[in-house]
């Protein structure tokens, strides 16, 4: 979907829109196809802090990740309409057009908040779930399943805020494919990828693991960007989160190499159910309450927690401000459902792919993976 085009996808909880291969039968495939690739004229920041792509004027042409097929986006318009994407399923795509040059479930690039993306699963992607490449599209009700590579990717100055997303690895994995590192999320600003401008803030996100041989983290927020994480929970990942400065970039301020995190209730059980490995990287969190370990983490059939740490005083989570006038609900329960919701009436249910949040309940993170066959 290019420049000053608009996708209009939106389906009901009744007759979701599904992409997917022809070969669609179960939607078991991996990579079978490319995916959903959206252009916008919202701003993109270049590494190195290089700053906005637009520079004095009002349109910039960044090339587009994706292969040689995929064209320009970026501008200087953050309230960019590209569209709808609503009750949209996303299934077996991930073309690989060359190495770090991947199609995701859902590309956003240079996408403004004028979008609306709501309700949407990405399933069995042979790269990430949704990535953002800058712009300023906010996100609710993500559902993010059996994705190879990481499943909320943000990165090149992107400004937005995402709110209740369930990311489940795929259980019977025992390894990802070829360089994959699959993370449930990505934020990155470091190194050559220096763009200290890339700020989201996410809510009530749910990351289930199924301990890949792959060792990630269930969050790896690294560089000189700003994060803010609230009410959220990791399970069955090595580490819940890896938290790391900017290495390699000399700015003319140190600090401004630091990154900048903030984590409210957030828990998990990640690492051999260990509490030392909570944390993985050069840093923990700057601020926060409730952070930490809790060996009592499980889900029932609506994938809501059901221990009592799920239940939280409320506060109010900060949004980016990226002029969209986004507000979140500032719930009181860590996760992506609140306890107590059943199962026929959480919000993903009826539109989701069926079996791809089965058992989740069930899932032991202290087991090794079987082998696919």
């Amino acid at each position: 979907v290019t420049r000053g085009s608009k996708l209009m996808a939106e389906g009901t909880a009744a007759e979701p829109i599904t992409f997917s291969s022809i070969q669609d039968e179960d939607f078991d495939g991996l990579g079978e196809w490319g995916g959903v690739i959206v252009q916008g004229f919202a701003p993109q920041y270049g590494p190195g802090n290089t700053g906005a792509c637009f520079g004095e004027g009002t349109v910039c042409n960044v090339e587009g990740e994706g292969g040689d097929e995929v064209g320009n986006f970026g501008g200087n318009e953050p309230a960019d309409n590209s569209g709808v994407i609503k009750y949209v399923r996303i299934a077996e795509g991930g073309k690989v057009a060359g190495p770090n040059n991947e199609i995701n479930g859902l590309t956003l690039q240079g996408v403004g908040h004028g979008t609306t993306v709501e309700y949407v699963q990405v399933h069995n992607n042979l790269d990430d779930g949704v990535e953002w490449f800058g712009g300023t599209v906010n996100a609710k009700y993500l559902v993010l399943t059996g994705n190879d590579d990481d499943d909320i990717d943000f990165d090149e100055g992107y400004k937005g805020n995402i709110q209740y997303a369930i990311i489940r690895k795929n259980p019977a994995l025992a390894a990802p494919s070829g360089s994959n590192d699959p993370r449930g999320i990505e934020a990155n600003s470091s190194d050559e990828d220096y763009v200290p401008q890339t700020e989201g803030a996410l809510a009530n996100i749910t990351l289930v693991g199924a301990f890949m041989s792959s060792g990630e983290p269930a969050m790896r927020l690294r560089g000189s960007l700003n994060a803010s994480v609230y009410n959220t929970v990791a399970y069955g990942f090595e580490h819940c989160v890896r938290i790391d400065d900017s290495a390699n970039v000399t700015p003319e301020d140190p600090a401004d190499a630091e990154s900048d995190v903030t984590l409210n209730n957030v828990i998990g059980n990640c690492g051999d159910l260990n509490a030392d490995e909570f944390y993985r990287g050069t840093r923990e969190a700057d601020a926060g309450s409730n952070i930490g370990y809790d060996a009592d983490v499980a889900f029932d059939a609506a994938a809501a927690l059901t221990n009592a740490s799920a239940t939280v005083t409320q506060m109010d989570f900060a949004e980016v401000d990226n002029g969209s006038g986004f507000a979140f609900d500032n719930t009181t329960y860590v996760g992506a459902v609140e306890p107590g919701t059943a199962a026929a009436d959480a919000w993903w249910a009826g539109w989701t792919i069926e079996g791809s949040l089965d058992d989740i309940e069930t899932q032991d993170p202290t087991l090794d993976p079987t082998p696919a066959e």
